[in-house]
């Protein structure tokens, strides 16, 4: 890409166009943009022309994507660029201290870091775990023995361009010199590696209560659209389901408009459907055992009504050019596959 005296939100969109980013400019007209770049990975070209454009990350608003602002990036070496994800630490906090209720409060000393990691919203990146660390060095370049990690809950990607949080903990004995000469790490990630369409659902909301069969069996169904600025309500419901259960981890709302273009769901709350109540034996046996009595349907009756199998709630979605004729719900089932990209910073001052 050779951008030669750009005027600002121009070289913005085209750099948008050409990374597949949501990226948006806040801000007054700025000055026009000179810049060529060849090869070079999405963030980092990102970062490339904010740090010749005078321009930084905006702050967070939620539902929104992350802006580019006016103001100072920073520095090349406290950025990493680690597969799909941009990585950059926030802060360093060298933290002691002592209980004052008894004297018999242990002292508790520690090093911790705050990074903040984003991943391009609706590519393949699903969820990211929490960074583990794979070798520490002080100042001195001598090794600190690292701690044991427990694995949290992983974070979904967010559909807007935003950053996940984490925070990493080294041990107090990395403080030598003031300066983590080496801090190297993974971070794992889960892939979309297959994705199966489960039911299809054209123009939701143009009919009350409008259903649609699921491949594995049941119905998904929307009863109403309500629309709250750019952010459109479905009241959704997912009934009979036969030997599956929805899962939040593997399944998933899009928005598809007539164009082909897919917008994630921003939120899915479903629980269990109020008003149903799940069959027993003793219901069955209450009938008798006579040759006239549909046993196989009442069984399917009761399965149906088991814990799980019907549910209702709501899926949020942005669509800033509002509901299309000819765009359709879907439901999604996504296999994953869990991978680990490196990432190192060098030469970070403690406080």
């Amino acid at each position: 890409m050779n951008l030669v005296d750009v005027p600002l939100a121009k070289a913005i969109a085209t750099l948008a166009g050409k990374t597949g980013l949501p990226i948006t400019y806040q801000g007054d007209a700025g000055n026009p943009v000179n810049l060529t770049m060849n090869d070079v990975p999405a963030w980092e070209a990102v970062d490339r022309l904010a740090r010749q454009a005078g321009l930084t990350w905006g702050a967070v608003t939620p539902g929104t994507n992350r802006a580019l602002v006016p103001g100072k990036i920073a520095p090349p070496d406290r950025i990493a660029y680690a597969g799909p994800l941009r990585l950059q630490p926030t802060a360093l906090f060298d933290v002691r201290s002592i209980g004052l209720a008894t004297s018999a409060t242990p002292r508790r000393e520690g090093i911790y870091l705050d990074m903040e990691v984003m991943a391009p919203p609706g590519s393949r990146v699903v969820r990211v775990h929490a960074p583990r660390l794979t070798g520490v060095k002080d100042g001195a370049g001598k090794d600190v023995e690292l701690l044991a990690v427990t694995a949290g809950t992983p974070l979904t990607v967010p559909t807007s361009l935003a950053p996940l949080t984490f925070r990493l903990f080294v041990k107090p004995e990395a403080r030598a010199h003031r300066t983590l000469k080496s801090l190297r790490g993974v971070v794992p990630l889960e892939i979309a590696v297959a994705r199966r369409e489960l039911a299809v659902l054209p123009d939701p909301g143009k009919q009350p209560l409008q259903r649609a069969p699921l491949t594995r069996g049941g119905r998904l169904g929307v009863r109403s659209v309500q629309r709250f600025g750019t952010t459109y309500r479905l009241t959704v419901e997912l009934t009979h389901l036969l030997g599956w259960q929805f899962d939040v981890r593997r399944h998933r709302f899009e928005w598809v408009q007539p164009d082909g273009k897919h917008h994630l769901a921003r939120n899915t709350s479903l629980s269990q459907r109020l008003g149903m109540r799940v069959g027993t034996m003793d219901d069955l046996s209450l009938l008798g055992g006579g040759a006239g009595v549909p046993w196989g349907a009442l069984a399917w009756q009761s399965a149906t009504q088991r814990p799980g199998a019907n549910l209702q709630g709501y899926v949020d979605f942005l669509l800033p050019a509002g509901l299309s004729t000819g765009s359709k719900l879907v439901l999604v089932e996504i296999d994953t596959k869990k991978v680990e990209v490196p990432f190192e910073f060098l030469d970070l001052p403690l406080p």
